[in-house]
């Protein structure tokens, strides 16, 4: 299981609730429905599937519980502003246990994950997977920061970081 709070596309790492060159924005705070807001007001509002569950009391209000063996995820509209260019994306996440893979985010040619709880990027935009490894560990039940960063368009300019700490950079 993986517990996802905050979703953020946005240059800084895990900091602030601006909205200043946000492209999406996704609390996963509604109370209830299959849908999940974009707060950025760029439109760009996910759906959830596989039925997530919706929890209350967590960093603001409510947030979503994915369990990681049933392939439960929030799909987003196709954007030409997500994941192109320059952009990172930030998740507060507290996984609940370890299962092999849990997938923070994935989007045509790339995925960000946890993977025995070590921290992963995988960019597979020419042909070939090119994996970035973090160097310490997400740990299990604590509510914990991970985000990427990415400036161009190859692997070569992108960070991974574990509550603001750099763990892995290319």
């Amino acid at each position: 299981r993986i517990l996802l709070a905050i979703l953020f596309l946005i240059p800084s790492i895990c900091q602030g609730n601006t909205r200043e060159g946000l492209v999406g924005w996704w609390k996963f705070d509604e109370a209830s429905g299959t849908s999940a807001f974009d707060s950025s007001w760029k439109g760009n509002t996910g759906t959830l599937t596989n039925s997530p569950t919706r929890k209350s009391g967590c960093i603001l209000t409510n947030c979503l519980n994915f369990i990681g063996s049933s392939s439960q995820y929030v799909s987003l509209p196709d954007s030409a502003a997500l994941g192109s260019g320059t952009w990172s994306i930030t998740a507060r996440v507290r996984p609940s246990s370890n299962p092999d893979v849990q997938i923070i985010y994935a989007q045509s040619a790339n995925i960000f994950f946890i993977e025995s709880s070590i921290l992963k990027f995988k960019n597979n935009s020419d042909g070939g997977f090119d994996t970035i490894v973090s160097t310490s560990t997400v740990p299990t039940g604590a509510l914990t920061c991970v985000a990427i960063t990415h400036a161009g368009s190859s692997s070569s300019q992108t960070k991974l970081y574990v509550n603001a700490a750099v763990q892995a950079a290319t």
